[in-house]
Formats: C-alpha cells, sequence, structure tokens
C-alpha cells in the first residue's frame, strides 16, 4: 500500500484530484450505508441535488489528494499551493506566547492546513503537534504513522499521554490543530446541538484552552481547481469557549455554533459521509428512548452538564432513509477514460480499488464474511489479500466500462479475445434455442459485448434498473452498443423471454446472485445454503433450449471470453438437481479465478427458515 502511495505521490495532485472525484462516486455507487448516510445528513439543510454532488466529488477528492499529501518527497513544498487568508490571526496569537489551538473541521482539505502551518511556522516556532486517532486496521495505521512522519508536525495518539503532550506543548507556546467536529469516545464529550440535532462533542478544546489561556482559531482550506487551496483563519470569539465561569457544554455549543456557520457557508465542501451523529458504542444502550436522554451524559474530568433546554426532549431522531440514488456523472465521466491506454487505466483501478477496499469499509466485511464461509481453511492474511485483490479487479472492470462503452469498435476487438470450446463456439453462430449461462465475474459485460460485437445472433438479457435516471440510461446505451440485442427487465415479463428465445435469441442469463426468498431455492454454494433462483432450469425447458456457460477471465491486455461445453442432459425434471449442478459447477471456476468473482454481494443474505443472519 505505501508503495502504491508513493507511486500515485509522483502525479500532479490536479490529477490526484480528478481521480478523486470519480473515487467519490464510486464509493457512493458501492456502499449504500455511505450514500444513505451522506444524503440523510445533508437533508439536515436541505441541500440542492447539484450541491449533493459538489459535497460528493470533494469527499473523493479528498481520499484522492491523501498520496500527495502523505507520501510526496520530502524537498516538495506545500507552501506554493496555499494561500491564506487571515494568517496575521495566527501570528499575533504566536506573538502572545500563549499557546494556539487551530480547529479544523471536516471541511475542505484539513490534511494541508496542519502541513503548511507546520512547514511555514516550524523552523522559527517548533513543532505543530496534532493528535490522530489509530486507524482500526493495523496496516492502515502503519501506513498512517509513516505518512504523518513529517519535518516539524508532530502526531500524537488520542489518548491520555497525548493530551498530556499536547497540554504541555501548549503551556510552553506552542501550537497544535484538533478535529473538534469528531465523536471522541464515550465520556470525553457532551451532547450540543449541531445542524439542529443533538451532536455527541468533544470537550477536551473546551478544557486546553481553559487550562492553557491558549488562543483557539477556526482554519479551513478551501479546495480550489488545479491543486490549489485557500487557508481561512478566523477567531473564535464566543467567551463561552474559554471562560470558566460557563460550562463546558455551553463552550462546546460555542464551538459547534461556529464549525456549524462554516458548513452552512460552504457545504459543499463537508464531508458528509461522516457520522458526526452516531451514538457512541458504549453509550448506545442507553440511548433508546427520550428517559435514557434526560440524564446528563458526564465530561471527560467525571462531572456532569447540563443539556440546553432545545435539547432537553430530545431523542436523536434519525430521518427516514431517502430513495438510494445512483450518480447520474458517469458518461462524461468515463468517456474521457476511455483514451488512456490499457496499463494506465488498470493502475487508475487498482489505486481507486485499493481505497474503496479502506473506505468502504462495510462492503469490505461482507466480502471477508463471504470468504471465510466458502474457504473455511484459510487464514486470516488469506482472506484479507483476496478481499483487496476482489476490490481491486472491481474497480479496473468497472474503469474498463469506459472503452468498453466509449472507444471505437477497433480498439475494443484487440482488446476482447473469445475462445474455447469448438461446439459452444459453433452453438453460437446457429440459430438453435440457447440459454448463455454467464456467472457474476467481474468482466460480466464485456462477455455479452464480445457476442454482440460478433453479430451471429440476435441477443436477449434481463437486468437491474437503476435508481438514476441517467445513470441508467448510460448503462443501458452500453449495453445495446453493438449487434441485434434486447436489454429488458425483470417486469417484461418470462413469456416475451420465452417466445424470443424460440425465435432465435440467445438468453444471456445471470443467476447467480441473491434475489430474495420469493422465487428462490436453497442448494449449497461451497456448502453453504444459498437461496438461488432456478430460473437457469426454467428457461431452458420452457424453450427447449441447451444452456450453454460462458465466463470471462481479465487479462493484462484485456479479457479472455471463454466458451465452455455445453451441458449435456440439462435440464432434468428436477428443478432442485439442475440447480445445484448449476452452483457446483460454478464452484470449479470460482475456486480457478477466485480473485475475480463479485465477492461484493450478499450471496448468503436470506437464510433457510430459523437460521440466524450471516451479515
Amino acid at each position: 500500500m505505501a508503495f502504491l502511495f508513493k507511486i500515485l505521490s509522483r502525479l500532479p495532485l490536479s490529477w490526484m484530484q480528478s481521480l478523486g472525484s470519480l473515487l467519490g462516486a464510486g464509493v457512493w455507487w458501492l456502499s449504500k450505508s455511505y450514500r444513505e448516510e451522506f444524503i440523510r445528513n445533508t437533508q439536515r439543510l436541505g441541500l440542492s441535488q447539484a450541491v449533493v454532488g459538489r459535497a460528493r466529488s470533494s469527499a473523493g477528492q479528498m481520499v484522492g489528494e491523501l498520496p500527495w499529501m502523505w507520501f510526496r518527497p520530502r524537498e516538495v513544498s506545500c507552501l506554493p499551493h496555499v494561500q491564506w487568508d487571515g494568517i496575521e490571526l495566527f501570528e499575533a496569537a504566536l506573538a502572545k506566547g500563549q499557546g494556539v489551538m487551530v480547529l479544523s473541521p471536516h471541511l475542505g482539505c484539513w490534511e494541508i492546513g496542519a502541513q503548511m502551518l507546520a512547514e511555514r511556522f516550524g523552523p522559527s516556532h517548533g513543532p505543530l503537534m496534532a493528535m490522530y486517532r489509530p486507524a482500526r486496521k493495523a496496516w492502515l495505521n502503519r501506513l498512517m504513522e509513516r505518512a504523518r512522519d513529517k519535518p516539524h508536525l508532530k502526531s500524537v495518539p488520542a489518548s491520555s499521554q497525548g493530551v498530556r503532550e499536547i497540554l504541555r506543548h501548549l503551556k510552553r507556546g506552542g501550537y497544535t490543530a484538533l478535529l473538534p467536529d469528531q465523536v471522541p469516545p464515550e465520556g470525553q464529550g457532551v451532547w450540543a446541538e449541531f445542524l439542529g440535532q443533538p451532536a455527541y462533542t468533544m470537550t477536551l478544546a473546551v478544557k486546553l484552552a481553559r487550562q492553557t489561556g491558549a488562543t483557539a482559531l477556526m482554519c479551513w482550506c478551501e479546495r480550489l481547481p488545479h491543486g490549489q487551496y485557500v487557508g481561512h483563519l478566523s477567531a473564535l470569539q464566543d467567551p463561552a469557549l474559554s471562560d470558566p465561569k460557563a460550562s463546558v457544554l455551553e463552550g462546546c455549543q460555542a464551538m459547534n455554533d461556529a464549525v456549524e456557520r462554516l458548513v452552512r457557508a460552504h457545504p459543499d465542501q463537508y464531508l458528509w459521509g461522516y457520522r458526526r451523529f452516531k451514538v457512541p458504542r458504549t453509550l448506545a444502550q442507553a440511548l433508546p428512548t427520550e428517559s435514557a436522554l434526560a440524564s446528563d451524559p458526564a465530561d471527560a474530568s467525571g462531572g456532569a452538564e447540563k443539556r440546553p433546554a432545545s435539547l432537553e426532549h430530545s431523542s436523536l431522531p434519525i430521518p427516514p432513509r431517502p430513495r438510494s440514488e445512483t450518480p447520474g456523472a458517469w458518461p462524461w465521466l468515463m468517456g474521457p477514460l476511455s483514451v488512456l491506454p490499457l496499463p494506465a487505466l488498470r493502475l487508475l483501478g487498482t489505486g481507486i480499488g485499493v481505497c474503496l477496499y479502506a473506505l468502504a469499509r462495510r462492503r469490505g466485511q461482507i466480502t471477508r464474511r463471504n470468504l471465510v464461509l466458502c474457504f473455511p481453511h484459510w487464514s486470516g492474511e488469506q482472506v484479507d489479500h483476496v478481499a483487496r485483490a476482489v476490490f481491486v479487479n472491481f474497480a479496473k472492470a468497472w474503469l474498463d466500462r469506459s472503452w468498453l462503452w466509449h472507444a471505437s469498435r477497433d480498439k475494443i476487438e484487440r482488446r476482447l479475445n473469445l475462445l474455447g470450446d469448438e461446439g459452444g463456439l459453433a452453438l453460437l453462430k446457429s440459430t438453435a434455442p440457447l440459454v448463455i449461462f454467464a456467472p457474476h465475474f467481474v468482466g460480466l459485460d464485456v462477455a455479452w459485448t464480445k457476442i454482440a460485437l460478433e453479430d451471429s445472433r440476435p441477443m436477449l438479457t434481463i437486468y437491474t434498473p437503476q435508481s438514476s435516471a441517467t445513470a441508467d440510461q448510460w448503462m443501458k446505451e452500453g449495453r445495446e452498443r453493438f449487434g441485434r440485442v434486447k436489454v429488458g427487465t425483470r417486469e417484461d415479463g418470462v413469456r416475451a423471454l420465452i417466445q424470443g428465445i424460440k425465435q432465435g435469441h440467445a438468453l444471456y442469463l445471470l443467476p447467480d446472485m441473491n434475489f430474495g426468498p420469493e422465487e428462490s431455492i436453497f442448494v449449497p454454494f461451497f456448502g453453504v445454503p444459498a437461496a438461488t433462483v432456478p430460473s437457469l432450469s426454467k428457461f431452458a425447458k420452457l424453450s427447449g433450449a441447451q444452456v450453454l456457460p460462458i465466463t470471462t477471465r481479465m487479462t493484462r491486455s484485456g479479457y479472455d471470453v471463454v466458451v465452455h461445453p455445453v451441458w449435456e442432459h440439462y435440464p432434468t425434471q428436477d428443478v432442485q438437481a439442475d440447480t445445484e449442478h448449476m452452483n457446483q459447477w460454478l464452484q470449479t471456476e470460482v475456486t480457478a479465478h477466485v480473485e475475480q468473482y463479485f465477492w461484493l454481494h450478499k450471496r448468503f443474505k436470506t437464510r433457510p427458515p430459523g437460521e440466524a443472519p450471516i451479515y
């Protein structure tokens, strides 16, 4: 990972921001929980779709910037990238000799703010001390420790020892940077209002200000095009922050109010996907009712803080989940990518996949859970390695749709290789009734496109419509680009599909996913009962068609589309046995190319009656 970040850090910062925009859209599409959290938070301000779209891109740019921020060569300065508004406030506060606290919310690029201050003032005033919370994953924690080891910038852990170091540093006239809108552990915060909702808010900044007399400044770095930023510094003038006569809660409320003013002024650069309103784990059981919230949470020193009257009867309501939406920017994002050389596009996909694996935690948990169930003999390290590779291959295949759906016919044909069983290849060119079994390997759209390019017979397929009309239209047009094809939905009905097969169309079917209990039967998949639709057997039986399995394999030069032998004596009169045969055949192919299968799906979500949930 560090090696990859070092490679990416050599790219221009503006390029990494563009990559980040694409990454932001990818995470939005891939992680339902992230998307819903994002929308739920933006609804608190009633933001327009245009602002939400810009905020989504900004969140991705924040991640895209990290390789440059963390691993650029030491001789490369960040100072030329930042103009400052209000830097004289920081200089005046330093001159007082009582310490300076820079409060940087999750707005814009907070990484460059601390680095710029450290680089500019470190030689004359000593290091900037920043507190960080160790990552849950050991590899990511090691990466962060190496990345933030920079001249004049000292990181301390979010622990009692780290707090003592910052306290001594401020008393000596030093300066520190804190994230004021980061949810602290239970017992180190109070419930203060933010954007009209109770939010668990850290008390550390208030207590440091009162014990040291340090000046508190709000700081956020506005992200501009072409890898440039404007750092904005402003005084936090509310006396409640430093007045020892005021309660800690009043000080935290003043801090939240200051952050809220910045967020309302610049909502397109706030990190809306952050779970600002989450309940600390050890408090979760104490917050299911209003009566539980009526008790005053203890601050870090053990005292109790009374909540404002406006929060007395609040029970942390969660707004109803809105309808999920997928991004509508894919056509103009993917079209330009189609001109990139394939090695460059695959390198880009590797970077995005690694970042997705680190960020889309819920989807990563699902992937690892699937692998543990299907390969119980694997070590934890092997599971993690394959899961990361699955994300990388998924990202590569997704970017490959840029040239698959936008590049010239000649370029596509050079990158796709049709091979395999001679009988199966001949069947593709015939008019005999045919159902193609196309499992969910990452290149599933590739096989469809290659067969359509051959245009040896008309084809049908079924797909699930996207919730974004723009994305849905883009995907439909991409799949209908070549050949005599028809892309339909489940609402079109079975009868039309059966008639199409009998008239010489090949049905391209992808039945190896969990579509719920209504039309599924339970058959083993790697020894685990899996709800599986028996559509392959039923379509073949009703239409008198043969079943031809086709898989795709990603290669360095593109893809191999592999045509396997037709299944003999299939279908039978036993639908259960037919469906078991499908899963058993698929197991062999998946085992041979495990890193290219779509393990991100909740394949075992539906359980037999009486069995506990798996995810």
